[in-house]
């Protein structure tokens, strides 16, 4: 972006979908319909392409010589989002690991030590679900920031945002503070 107010509005844009793909988390089924690997699959490739995207702005930033403070700023906050996003991917790769454990052990449900482990799954999926929603917020709470220092009370981005199609309805935000409990151990990496 050429100028601070567009890099100001790209920012928010991205940071609209990440808080968009944060909230299909939730409405993909997790943490109670452990057993959509369909809904889970798509959550993983969706990340990956937003890492795509965010490590193009990366490059499209850093390597505009010289290159202007604000776009510097830019680039520095996807690079950060994309660390959240990868934590998120990862996050998002141990409840899939999890999903496998739990259908590959769906015959034997009813044993007892497989109840224990396949309950333990279920609270590693939980988990894993939610850390991946609490770095998707990490990540667009970044760009948010990197934004409001770039072009700070603009108003014709305020403007803009509210104009936005993509523009996303508020609602409860996870508290990134506290963190869900983890659980004792990971099923299937012992199984």
């Amino acid at each position: 972006m050429n100028t601070p107010d567009g890099e100001s509005l790209a920012l928010h844009e991205h940071a609209t979908t990440l808080e968009q793909q944060r909230d299909l988390l939730l409405a993909a089924g997790f943490p109670v319909q452990v057993s959509d690997p369909v809904a889970l699959s798509r959550q993983i490739s969706q990340l990956g392409s937003l890492i795509q995207a965010m490590g193009t702005e990366f490059t499209t930033r850093i390597t505009d010589q010289p290159a202007p403070d604000h776009a510097l700023r830019a680039a520095g906050a996807y690079a950060e989002a994309i660390g959240h996003l990868g934590r998120a991917a990862s996050d998002l790769g141990e409840a899939a690991e999890q999903l496998t454990y739990l259908q590959r052990t769906d015959d034997k449900r009813h044993g007892l030590k497989v109840q224990g482990l396949r309950q333990n799954a279920r609270q590693v999926i939980d988990f894993a679900s939610e850390t991946a929603r609490g770095e998707l917020h990490q990540a667009a709470l970044t760009l948010r920031q990197a934004a409001s220092v770039i072009a700070p009370d603009d108003n014709r981005v305020q403007a803009a945002r509210s104009r936005s199609a993509t523009a996303v309805a508020a609602g409860p935000a996870p508290n990134p503070a506290q963190p869900p409990a983890s659980p004792a151990f990971s099923a299937a990496r012992f199984r």
